[in-house]
């Protein structure tokens, strides 16, 4: 695997860390407020869930192109900080961004808002793919928009925290997968 061999990716010894503070469908999460850090590992030996493929189904570039588009879209700071090896001998990525403080006694982030919030980025519902938001402008796709994938910061902003995202080039008619599109 090109990643594997790949030296501009260090090592990273996960186990440091210690126990994670969360573990979710696609990562073990660390919070490390007092450094204004979130460390994120890919669990269980894949690269997370993929929009046209399902829950655990990207492969490892797809997973880099999907931090990418939520840089790009949301003005993210993730960054690959490295790779490790999985207790089964899978290889593991591991993804740094900046901690987002929430807002103290904020109600969880409704539907509603969180429909405000991508349409005031440019995202608009796509009609033929349910929990799917498109932006065309900057060709990148939005799912697993969803309450527990968003925060208030302290200062009220809404944060999405664990939201996919895929770029797509519309003018040359391909999709995120390099897959032509109709059209």
């Amino acid at each position: 695997m090109a990643i594997e061999r790949a030296d501009g990716i260090p090592w990273q010894d996960v186990e440091s860390l210690g126990r994670p503070d969360t573990e979710a469908s696609e990562h073990l999460i660390w919070f490390f407020p007092e450094e204004g850090k979130v460390f994120k590992a890919t669990a269980y030996g894949k690269f997370g869930h993929s929009i046209e493929r399902g829950s655990g189904k990207n492969t490892p570039l797809e997973y880099l192109r999907r931090i990418a588009a939520v840089n790009e879209a949301f003005q993210d700071s993730a960054t690959i900080i490295g790779k490790f090896r999985h207790p089964d001998a899978a290889l593991g990525l591991v993804h740094a961004q900046d901690f987002v403080p929430r807002k103290k006694g904020s109600r969880k982030i409704t539907d509603t808002q969180i429909l405000r919030f991508l349409n005031e980025q440019g995202f608009e519902l796509d009609p033929m793919r349910a929990g799917v938001f498109v932006n065309q402008r900057i060709g990148i796709e939005v799912a697993d928009a969803h309450p527990g994938n968003f925060i208030r910061s302290e200062n009220g902003a809404i944060v999405p925290i664990d939201v996919l995202a895929f770029k797509f080039d519309q003018n040359k008619g391909i999709d995120f997968f390099g897959t032509r599109t109709e059209g």
